[in-house]
């Protein structure tokens, strides 16, 4: 497949004070149309950097969500009146938000994270972009809202447009949606291959302590769902 971005040895440093931090080093990627690189490693570790992962704070409190769809829409393209009402309703549906016409007179505070959260991604694909970035996409909202967020975000892989880039700390999450991952720690990319080799065949050091901290949180899930509870009679 013909890659839609090739990054070759890039490196970030920024200036603090007197002294010069590397913050990316000399890590090299490909993403091909219609793929999914996924980027793993912990907050700090050089991720790549839309949707945001904190979708309340990426909307202006003052005005309504309508108001700013109808912003990004106007910048974009000529759509004006009730034909931009109408394509700012059908970007709500394509999201499956019920009533759209209501909630595009809604305030952000009056909306749940998972559906501002939606609100986004509609609006990056209604650009009909070639590249996606998804930055921790999931980790402010409820764990509920985050299994519907991650469904939104496999259809949009099944329709094969669009290429995305999605950058997540959960290995667990990435296995569900990267064709492809980076490792990334203290700035270089540690480890690649698809998630499922990294699964089984990790050699670096810190992706088996990654690993090993998902199956024990995976460990620790399965355990208390099988738990007994206090007070009921077992069958």
């Amino acid at each position: 497949m013909n890659a839609i971005l090739t990054v070759r040895d890039l490196s970030v440093h920024f200036r603090q004070g007197k002294r010069l931090v590397q913050l990316v080093d000399k890590v090299s990627f490909s993403v091909a149309r219609g793929e999914c690189l996924g980027i793993l490693g912990e907050s700090g570790s050089g991720k790549i950097s839309m949707v945001l992962q904190n979708p309340m704070s990426c909307f202006d409190p003052l005005y309504r969500i309508g108001e700013q769809m109808a912003e990004t829409l106007q910048e974009h393209t000529a759509l004006s009146g009730r034909a931009l009402q109408k394509r700012m309703e059908a970007i709500l549906r394509l999201m499956r938000i019920h009533d759209p016409a209501d909630v595009l007179r809604k305030y952000p505070h009056q909306l749940s994270g998972g559906m501002l959260q939606r609100v986004m991604i509609g609006l990056a694909i209604c650009m009909q972009p070639s590249l996606i970035i998804a930055d921790e996409p999931t980790t402010a909202i409820d764990s509920i809202s985050q299994y519907a967020i991650m469904q939104e975000f496999l259809r949009i892989k099944q329709r094969g447009e669009v290429s995305m880039i999605f950058i997540s700390h959960d290995l667990g999450v990435l296995s569900l949606i990267a064709d492809k991952v980076i490792v990334m720690h203290d700035g270089k990319a540690v480890e690649s291959g698809t998630a499922q080799e990294i699964f089984d065949n990790a050699t670096d050091t810190y992706t088996r302590h990654l690993i090993k901290q998902h199956r024990a949180v995976m460990h620790r899930f399965l355990d208390a769902l099988h738990a007994p509870v206090p007070g009921r009679i077992p069958a």
